[in-house]
């Protein structure tokens, strides 16, 4: 299938767009950019977030959720939450992603990583 964007952008691949690869990613890309000593690494986009949402119909589901919450009662917002984080815990990895995420590890090298989040509405 073609994609508007790519799931996986390796850093140094030029200088993707916040709303592609979150804040944090932008900001890594330009460092690289720079020239300066960034961990090799890579961002995994958007457009793999959507296409994992999609998947399962997690956006509706989450909304679902969220939709139980009254504002007076924070127990009902801890409930929203964790059945949102377990909507997305039980949800399988697409292949499409998960083979992408393969390829970028694997051309690093394959060294100790770090994970960060990098929403793209944060900043």
């Amino acid at each position: 299938m073609t994609r508007a964007h790519p799931l996986v952008l390796l850093l140094g691949d030029g200088e993707p767009p916040t709303s592609l690869v979150g804040g944090k990613g932008a900001s890594l890309a330009r460092l690289v950019a720079a020239g300066l000593p960034v961990p090799r690494g890579f961002h995994v986009t958007t457009e793999a977030y959507r296409l994992f949402v999609g998947e399962g119909d997690l956006h509706e589901r989450t909304l679902a959720a969220a939709s139980r919450v009254t504002l007076d009662r924070p127990d009902t917002l801890e409930a929203a939450a964790g059945q949102i984080a377990q909507l997305f815990t039980d949800q399988a990895m697409p292949a499409e992603i998960a083979a992408a995420i393969r390829e970028a590890y694997a051309s690093i090298g394959e060294p100790v990583v770090a994970a960060r989040s990098s929403a793209t509405a944060e900043d």
